[in-house]
């Protein structure tokens, strides 16, 4: 009981740290844009493309923790990550800064699948329960720190504490180290490969491009395309990487651009992280007790999420922004793990994390257009950037509803 105790735990802090970190990046988002001279749009882009990393290379995680273990991978992770943020403080230019956080990105994709595969390894009777759960922990880093950060800034500017933040991701390689490694991943003594003639001994060490292809095509999984009810659901989720990625990143400057101090705007990421918090614990009992569907649930927190959006336009006061931001937060904190039921439902308990993993990779697309778009309304100074997102929202809403009228095969 101990050990799972310590797993659920060390999944948990894995979620803290890469989704409160992620969500740090609006806390810096003014100072950085000062003190490496850029504009919002490069600087969003950047971001987002760090965002992207934290999923395009989902299928890469994936195959690396089957080969080598989650405990392996969680830990080089977290060494990734403590490394770049901390050459990520000491450059001057964006370009060399936007590199950097890009292996950031590629640090919380390993350490995201490998949590995940840790989730449906340890636990695979009750998944969904426990990753809504441990889930919760990237809930409360949104909560926790970007305030943090926000103070840090003011005692030791944005490098200093970006270096802290650094120093606080290196715990991800100790909540590797709580993570048993897998017996089957033990290390197999080297035999030889039997060879009948010389063009079997060639055909090894030459294979073909097609060979070679259908390698590449099954690794990535594409053939997942084929179900015609997953198709609406990797569509729905790149819709909900748009309007995650665009509301993480730019909910602070975009309440600063409404007229409240950074240090006022920083506690809205606090509403939002604790309407996640509240959220990502009840995804599992809400699909259990409720007799509803994964699909079904995606609808109805899709559109709680466009109405919120719909009404930032009409508020400025902290209160009216806060409530926006918990409701916010509680529909877009369950949103992208919600594609993990689904794809459940969909697919199978044997291809789920495989689903999963593909899917995110199209979570990635919308990271770059939240940053592109985002940055750009930023830098015309407009104050429809959540309408935007909220049309996005609505627009998640149609396609999800396709998924849920196409029968299942």
């Amino acid at each position: 009981m101990l050990k799972f105790i310590g797993i659920i735990l060390a999944i948990f802090l894995v979620n803290f740290w890469e989704l409160g970190t992620l969500k740090c990046f609006g806390v810096f988002f003014q100072p950085l844009q000062e003190g490496l001279q850029t504009s919002s749009t490069a600087l969003g882009i950047w971001i987002a493309t760090c965002r992207a990393f934290t999923n395009v290379i989902s299928p890469l995680s994936d195959y690396a923790t089957c080969t080598f273990g989650e405990r392996h991978v969680l830990v080089f992770g977290g060494i990734l990550c403590a490394c770049s943020l901390s050459f990520a403080a000491l450059v001057n230019t964006i370009t060399w800064f936007g590199v950097l956080i890009i292996f950031t990105g590629c640090s919380f994709n390993m350490v995201f699948i490998a949590s995940l595969a840790t989730t449906k390894n340890y636990f695979p009777s009750n998944t969904n329960h426990i990753w809504g759960l441990t889930s919760a922990g990237g809930a409360l880093g949104m909560m926790v720190l970007p305030p943090i950060c926000e103070f840090l800034i003011q005692i030791y500017g944005w490098r200093g504490a970006l270096m802290l933040l650094s120093a606080l991701n290196s715990h991800l390689v100790v909540c590797g180290l709580l993570v048993n490694q897998r017996r089957d991943i033990a290390a197999q003594p080297y035999s030889a490969i039997p060879v009948t003639d010389e063009s079997a001994a060639q055909q090894s060490r030459c294979p073909n491009i097609r060979n070679v292809s259908a390698n590449i095509s099954r690794y990535i999984s594409f053939y997942l395309i084929k179900n015609p009810k997953f198709i609406p659901i990797i569509a729905a989720h790149m819709l909900t990487g748009v309007v995650f990625t665009g509301w993480t990143i730019f909910l602070v400057p975009h309440a600063i651009g409404k007229g409240l101090p950074p240090q006022t705007a920083s506690f809205l990421s606090f509403c939002g992280g604790l309407g996640a918090l509240f959220g990502r614990p009840l995804m599992g009992p809400i699909i259990k007790n409720c007799n509803i569907t994964a699909i079904q649930l995606m609808v109805i927190l899709a559109s709680a999420n466009a109405i919120a959006f719909g009404f930032d336009v009409l508020v400025n006061s902290f209160w009216a922004l806060a409530l926006i931001a918990f409701v916010n937060g509680f529909a877009t904190g369950i949103l992208p793990i919600l594609t993990f039921a689904a794809a459940t439902e969909v697919l199978g308990e044997d291809r789920v994390v495989e689903g999963f993993s593909f899917a995110w990779m199209f979570f990635a697309l919308g990271d770059f257009v939240a940053g592109f778009i985002s940055g750009y309304l930023l830098d015309q100074g407009s104050a429809f950037l959540f309408i935007v997102l909220g049309g996005f929202s609505f627009l998640t809403v149609l396609v999800t509803m396709i998924s849920y009228y196409i029968p299942q095969d």
